[in-house]
């Protein structure tokens, strides 16, 4: 690698570019995005490092409006559904399947819930932005059409440390808490018929359940 390529794998590079895309106004800012206009902000700072043999020490995330790298490109429908002159809703299709919708609930002109669907259509994962403030606050997971489980920001702060699971008939079964915030679950709780049974908690952070409480009816 040549001495200039070496300097533009430096983190400190890579972000000034990322730095100049956003002044650009290429990037999703915060989970949240304006209507009509596509993105190419990500794809273009990732195919300039990667062109370039550069090494991260990140995993390079899915795309998706709570990871700040979503891109609307291909073939893109817009409608106005209040007639206010302001597209309100997006549906992305590849070929033709659609692969995401997004939708603006209360007409402020930035998405609030982002739908991604499989490849043979049924809806897959769904973005939800609660409290309108740019960031995503629930996450919902579909398996065959089915909720299957569910990440939840408590407070609205932006932050997913909440993951509910459900059984294939809907029910409650599980939910895994980071009380601490510091990225790692350390608070299980157990269902049964929709109620609390048993609780777990992880003391040496050793990511699994080291004490156990049963609850009392």
């Amino acid at each position: 690698m040549r001495e200039e390529e070496k300097q533009m794998c430096d983190p400190l590079s890579a972000l000034r570019i990322q730095n100049r895309i956003e002044k650009e106004g290429l990037v999703v800012k915060e989970g949240r995005l304006r209507g009509g206009v596509k993105l190419w902000g990500v794809a273009l700072l990732l195919g300039m490092l990667m062109s370039l043999g550069c090494a991260t020490t990140e995993e390079v995330k899915i795309e998706r409006a709570r990871h700040g790298n979503l891109l609307r490109v291909g073939d893109v429908s817009e409608r106005d559904f209040n007639e206010d002159g302001e597209s309100d809703h997006w549906v992305i299709r590849e070929g033709d399947r659609v692969v995401r919708e997004e939708r603006d609930l209360n007409f402020d002109g930035l998405v609030d819930v982002y739908m991604y669907y499989d490849e043979t259509g049924v809806l897959a994962e769904e973005e939800m932005d609660l409290d309108v403030d740019g960031k995503i606050d629930v996450v919902s997971y579909y398996k065959g059409g089915k909720l299957n489980k569910k990440q939840l920001s408590i407070g609205f702060e932006g932050k997913l440390t909440v993951m509910k699971y459900y059984d294939v008939d809907g029910a409650l079964s599980r939910v895994e808490r980071d009380e601490n915030d510091d990225g790692r679950v350390d608070t299980w709780e157990y269902y049964q018929d929709n109620k609390k049974i048993r609780t777990g908690r992880d003391l040496d952070k050793d990511g699994s359940p080291d004490v156990f409480d049963e609850v009392e009816e």
